[in-house]
């Protein structure tokens, strides 16, 4: 199986996720991922890759040796090689990832506090632990696990409670019908949670409707994110991926950034241009009369948000998947962090969580994932007749982050 790096997470549905840089150091050269998708298997020595796939042995080696240094393959087997001499044979695996070190990541203070802050969130971010330790996460390839932050008023807002609800109280009778088609057929059973909550977002309705303004909702055909060579060039260097992460957030300046996550400014703003140049990122706004007189202040918002339904979760290798799913946990954590550090987390309209775990067959499992994917793709529109019902000041919209999961668990 190939890998085309302009090419590869092209699907049915639209998809857009950051790298983290070493994954994109790794794809950097698409002989690698290629290799990565082999590993995913079995594991695999230079030389029987090179006799199942073509191309020269010494720039296979290679690429197996920086998947080593990156951390995705080790050696696991060491023969005598068939070629003359005293050559050895190293044979490779993927390494097991986890998205997170799950022993350590509760402990983590933003985490305690959150929890602290609103309990009900423990039982949810304990079952997502779980499967990350039973590396159940990532097994099924029609999972759903996605995050967005629009702006809503208050229609939307209930509009959207309103769906997520039913979703709640159509999950016992999915149950009960995957239960009786059990009983007349054999049909794999399905441990699964399923997750939805929103939180209000510190971000000013402005700030939100910027990041989205030029952000087309995707046809079938169409998808707001490829993994160009410049992606994988911009996020091989560790602060071009932390702007890029950042920026998915909020707008920011060079000079934001650096308050921000510190830096040299000269060369964070340099940064900030070669993002600008590959089309990563865009200028949304020039300020002058900055912290200099007469200076000018360039404001950027990302080029594209965050969406990976079900039939682009499809389409990609394992590795990926786990790096999608990492950043996602991530992002729950930090949309809780920002709203508890905001002082908003227990305002009037504060979170909202209804989580339970389920048992599925594989038609209930589809019809869970396929309906989230069908909420996902209405948000946009959500926040758009919010806009058009609300006055030009912005009066009555509030930022809002919505979570939508439905994994599978560790069997109990």
């Amino acid at each position: 199986m190939e890998i085309d790096l302009s090419g590869l997470l092209k699907s049915q549905g639209s998809i857009a996720f950051a790298l983290n840089p070493k994954l994109a150091s790794a794809l950097a050269d698409p002989l690698r991922g290629r290799i990565l998708v082999q590993l995913e298997s079995r594991a695999l020595s230079p030389s029987q890759f090179t006799q199942e796939e073509g191309n020269d042995i010494n720039r296979v080696s290679r690429c197996f040796r920086h998947l080593e240094r990156c951390g995705y393959a080790e050696v696991v087997e060491e023969r005598p090689g068939r070629r003359r001499g005293r050559s050895i044979e190293h044979v490779y695996r993927r390494t097991p990832i986890k998205h997170f070190d799950s022993w350590t990541w509760p402990a983590d203070p933003r985490v305690k506090q959150a929890l602290s802050s609103y309990p009900e969130f423990e039982p949810y971010f304990t079952r997502i632990v779980e499967a990350v330790e039973a590396e159940t996460l990532d097994q099924e390839v029609g999972r759903h696990l996605s995050w967005d932050i629009r702006a809503l008023d208050e229609t939307a807002r209930s509009q959207l409670a309103q769906r997520l609800d039913r979703v709640s109280a159509w999950l016992p009778d999915l149950e009960v019908e995957a239960r009786r088609r059990r009983r007349t057929t054999t049909r794999e059973v399905l441990p699964a949670t399923v997750g939805l909550f929103t939180l209000p977002s510190p971000q000013s309705p402005e700030e939100v409707l910027r990041r989205q303004r030029g952000t087309k909702v995707t046809t079938a055909d169409e998808y707001p994110f490829k993994l160009t060579p410049e992606m994988a060039n911009a996020m091989s260097n560790r602060l071009r991926a932390q702007i890029l992460l950042e920026l998915l957030a909020r707008p920011l300046s060079p000079s934001q950034f650096v308050g921000r996550v510190g830096g040299d400014t000269s060369y964070v703003a340099r940064c900030f241009r070669d993002l600008a140049d590959w089309g990563l990122i865009e200028l949304i706004e020039t300020r002058t009369g900055g912290r200099r007189r007469g200076g000018v202040e360039r404001v950027y918002r990302s080029a594209q948000g965050f969406y990976c339904n079900m039939a682009a979760w499809q389409t990609l290798p394992r590795f990926l998947r786990v790096e999608i799913s990492s950043y996602v946990v991530a992002g729950y954590v930090d949309r809780l962090d920002e709203a508890i550090g905001a002082g908003i987390f227990r305002a009037e309209h504060g979170p909202a969580l209804v989580w339970r775990p389920a048992v599925f067959d594989r038609a209930a499992w589809h019809a869970v994932n396929s309906e989230l994917d069908r909420i996902l793709d209405w948000i946009p529109w959500l926040e758009r007749e919010s806009v058009e019902r609300v006055s030009r000041e912005r009066e009555g919209l509030l930022p809002t982050a919505i979570g939508l999961a439905c994994f599978r668990s560790p069997p109990h």
